[in-house]
């Protein structure tokens, strides 16, 4: 079975370590590991409930147990029960100002403090300890955790994959690219979840790629379809080796990594504005960018990255493109309005020439029909008068004398219509 996280005996490994502790407060890692084995059997009911489901969720609850040891030595190991609206505000105030500082002595990292707000005070742990209501009130920032504008254009994917080898790390780009499905979700799709279909509207083959909820962070199965022309065509070619239930890419985050951080260094691509280091989520940043930038509104946009209609992180790109937020919601109105009723005549066309040419094909085939019933009419007769034939030659071998008066007859018909025309 592929571990598509690395390893599972990592993370009791890591569960053991943590429950050993003695720099830890005792009740404090009882908290720990209490709430840890909640989250488990929770994640395990989520993710399937089967034999893979502690390989889907191994990643996830290493990161709990790091940001929980991370939670500890940002309150000084007190009583995490017993900590105050004014500890609460001295950890993010001092979180915000880099001046709490990691195990290495240097300041914790945007992702980092992002993953510490949302999924440690503002979410399951303080609300088990009973610290949420707090915490809410207190930490201010952008729950998606999606709020820095960083991408790179279509220009520098074409780029990337001019220094890819191999089908599959071709598609792998332009999937991500294409998609915008976060890292876990892409890792789980199968050649079953990807459905070829025609657009009738735009004439060209698309693919309607589907997430079930399982490996959806959303929790509910959702769908998207491709855009770029070169991530179908790299889907026809590398379906084709492929079984029904086999996963399109069959490696984990560290290989990702490892892949993007090669082609992005040989192709010397950066992300936009502050020129970092590209990562796999900048791929997902990177798609919603590049339809914001082709005129797909908002809404659009939200859906397809699983985004709630009421976040703001799509709004940030919106005015860092300089783009005028009610003319991108205005384009439902008219423009995508206009384009649709365009798009529905065009369609309304391509159905009237497929219904006259199958009526023009139904009268051709209703005219072979009689023609074809019309000769076998013929034939029968032909058959008939050939067995008559044959009935009066079986009859006439059977009495030697009827041959001879028949001939007989024939030869005086014969005189008659002489004697007749003389």
């Amino acid at each position: 079975m592929r571990d598509v996280y690395g390893s599972v005996n990592a993370l009791e490994t890591a569960k053991k370590s943590l429950s050993k502790r003695e720099d830890i407060l005792p009740s404090n890692l009882k908290l720990f590991t209490d709430w840890l084995a909640i989250k488990e059997d929770e994640l395990f009911r989520r993710k399937g409930g089967d034999e893979e489901a502690k390989i889907r969720y191994t990643k996830t609850l290493m990161k709990y147990v790091t940001l929980l040891k991370l939670t500890n030595r940002l309150f000084k190991n007190k009583d995490l029960r017993k900590i105050t609206e004014d500890d609460i505000r001295k950890v993010f105030v001092g979180l915000e100002k880099d001046k709490l500082k990691n195990a290495q002595g240097k300041p914790l990292g945007a992702g980092t403090k992002t993953d510490l707000y949302n999924k440690i005070f503002k979410s399951g742990f303080f609300e088990y300890i009973g610290k949420k209501e707090l915490a809410c009130k207190l930490v201010i920032i952008e729950k998606d955790g999606e709020s820095e504008v960083e991408f790179f254009e279509l220009e520098e994917l074409l780029r990337m994959v001019e220094y890819t080898t191999g089908v599959r790390n071709k598609l792998f780009l332009f999937f991500l690219f294409d998609t915008g499905f976060r890292i876990g979700e892409a890792l789980q799709i199968t050649k079953k979840d990807c459905v070829k279909r025609h657009n009738v509207v735009s004439d060209r083959d698309e693919y309607r790629i589907r997430v079930l909820k399982q490996a959806s962070k959303s929790k509910v199965t959702h769908y998207a379809t491709t855009v770029l022309p070169q991530t179908v065509e790299f889907l026809n070619v590398y379906l084709k080796d492929l079984k029904n239930g086999e996963l399109l890419f069959p490696f984990g985050h560290t290989n990702a990594r490892m892949l993007i951080h090669r082609v992005t260094t040989k192709a010397k691509v950066v992300a936009q504005p502050e020129k970092k280091a590209i990562k796999l989520h900048t791929f997902r940043k990177s798609c919603a960018t590049h339809l914001l930038k082709k005129g797909y509104s908002i809404d659009f946009v939200k859906a397809r990255l699983g985004h709630k209609p009421s976040s703001t992180v799509i709004d940030r790109y919106v005015s860092y493109l300089g783009l005028d937020e009610e003319q991108q919601v205005g384009k439902i109105q008219k423009v995508d309005y206009k384009e649709l009723l365009n798009a529905y005549q065009e369609t309304m066309d391509k159905l009237q020439a497929i219904s006259e040419n199958s009526k023009l094909e139904q009268k051709k085939l209703t005219e072979k029909i009689s023609s074809m019933e019309l000769q076998n009419k013929e034939l029968k007769g032909q058959l008939d008068r050939v067995q008559m034939n044959v009935e009066l030659l079986n009859t006439l071998a059977e009495d030697p004398n009827r041959v001879k008066k028949l001939s007989d007859a024939l030869k005086l018909a014969e005189i008659l219509e002489i004697k007749k025309k003389s």
